[in-house]
């Protein structure tokens, strides 16, 4: 019979929604990490036909047990067994989110090295876009496991309960939210789409020793999939620059993303070519 080769080990689990059709959720960051030469596995939290801006588009949730046991099966491979980095993103149902927790938790145990970052995605524009119970969850289960987190200005105001409308705002609320001893894991919470005095669109990263204001963007509309697209582009960065340079890290990804943005056809429409 003929040998097997070794299976090839994987960088990142990411962990979100999938589309058919766009650059959404694992549909922006599978491409992103191909591109970066960065080995993904995706697990898909929930299945559209692409982002609901198109007009009705049905979401079809993985099942809770379903999840759970995809990620045994998984993290019982090989392959699986020095991951640099778990993230997740968007959730379909709240019950999704304590057993991937428990699973990062679990995995975790045994691979200390792994880091997490968890993209809470809830909503934007004043808009809460999941089941409340979602958010909720994220902020019991989650947030206590993260390395990082990637919130949006809006998503911040959800996570604390606090009106964030400038970059004064945005540090000192989540300064707070790294000073809470349930997050003492934490390393940096980069707060996008923060509107600046000088009309900018800034995002806003938050270390245990640094506040930084990063000028992305002149634009102040969103575009489909530039969360998820940052958010991968701040992992791609992170595993690649030495000495956990997460300020680097971070601006690089903002300047990528923002150049992406700038170049979207449309607000629903957004390559993640690199090149």
């Amino acid at each position: 019979m003929p040998s097997s080769s070794p299976a090839e080990q994987l960088d990142i689990l990411s962990i979100q929604s999938g589309v058919m059709a766009g650059a959404v959720g694992n549909d922006a960051a599978g491409p992103i990490y191909a591109q970066r030469d960065l080995k993904a596995a995706r697990l898909d939290t929930v299945r559209l036909a692409a982002h609901p801006g198109h007009g009705v588009m049905r979401a079809h949730t993985t099942p809770a047990n379903t999840l759970s046991e995809l990620l045994a099966d998984f993290f019982s491979l090989p392959q699986a067994d020095n991951l640099k980095l778990i993230q997740t993103g968007y959730f379909g149902a709240a019950k999704q989110v304590s057993i991937v927790a428990g699973h990062i938790r679990s995995y975790r145990d045994t691979h200390p090295s792994c880091q997490f970052l968890c993209d809470p995605v809830l909503g934007d524009s004043g808009r809460l876009y999941v089941d409340s119970a979602i958010r909720d969850e994220i902020n019991t289960h989650l947030l206590p496991l993260a390395d990082y987190l990637t919130p949006n200005l809006f998503e911040l105001s959800n996570l604390t309960g606090t009106l964030i409308e400038t970059c004064d705002d945005a540090f000192r609320s989540a300064g707070a939210l790294l000073s809470e001893t349930r997050l003492s894991r934490c390393r940096a919470i980069l707060v996008t789409g923060v509107p600046h005095s000088n009309g900018t669109m800034t995002d806003c990263l938050v270390t245990r020793t640094s506040q930084d204001i990063i000028h992305a963007s002149a634009s102040t509309g969103g575009i489909s999939g530039s969360g998820d697209t940052l958010a991968a582009l701040m992992i791609a960065h992170l595993l690649s620059y030495p000495d956990d340079d997460i300020a680097s890290a971070a601006k690089a990804a903002c300047s990528v993303t923002s150049r992406l943005m700038a170049n979207a056809p449309s607000p629903l429409t957004m390559s993640v070519d690199l090149s």
